[in-house]
């Protein structure tokens, strides 16, 4: 669906904020974006369908809340969202990220996730670290520079479930066999909350 008229009003303004694949859940202060009319969002559109009805650099935050484990069946299609993303998104554009952990039921249990991602995935995403994994000859993906976006993770939390999070705070594990447990077990992690950046040429002296 093309672009609704109250949005084409706010840009002239200026940057816009955009919370998509809204679902029932909506922000103030955003423009709600949705594939499905049930959800009632400002502008109905399917993020898979690219490129999208934006002009460049016209947005300056996002959330993202249980959503990219949803979309892109291929990579290709996966990858064209954080495309367009790159594309909107002004430099500096921060981008809100909840996914579910890959080894929690939540995300296990419902036929409609597509794939896990982890802090692992996103960190694909960053130019300078993909750089820095070509200079120590590392095998990990660098899908910053094979499709031209930049984004960095500026935080990341880990949701642990309740009976997790008591043992540690009552001092029978440490730290460090709580995020062993969350490498090694099921259902320790709820999810993941991250925090982004977008990061463009501008700021790196780097060519688009």
């Amino acid at each position: 669906m093309s672009l609704p008229k109250n949005i084409k009003n706010a840009l002239k303004k200026g940057s816009i904020k955009l919370n998509l694949g809204s679902g029932y859940t909506h922000f103030d202060g955003f423009f709600n974006v949705d594939k499905f009319a049930e959800a009632k969002p400002d502008w109905q559109m399917d993020l898979e369908t690219t490129p999208w009805d934006l002009p460049d650099n016209s947005v300056d935050e996002v959330n993202m809340h249980h959503v990219l484990e949803h979309v892109g069946q291929t990579v290709d299609t996966y990858m064209a969202i954080w495309q367009e993303l790159y594309r909107v998104c002004v430099d500096g554009a921060k981008l809100s990220v909840i996914l579910p952990h890959p080894r929690h039921d939540t995300f296990i249990g419902d036929p409609t996730h597509i794939r896990p991602i982890t802090p692992i995935s996103l960190s694909m995403l960053d130019r300078q670290q993909c750089e820095a994994w070509i200079e120590n000859n590392y095998a990990n993906t660098t899908l910053a520079l094979y499709y031209n976006v930049d984004f960095v993770i500026e935080n990341t939390v880990f949701d642990f479930e309740p009976i997790w999070l008591a043992r540690y705070e009552n001092g029978e594990i440490t730290q460090e066999q709580l995020f062993e447990a969350e490498r090694q077990f099921n259902n320790v992690v709820l999810q993941y909350r991250f925090i982004m950046r977008v990061r463009k040429p501008s700021n790196t002296g780097l060519k688009p």
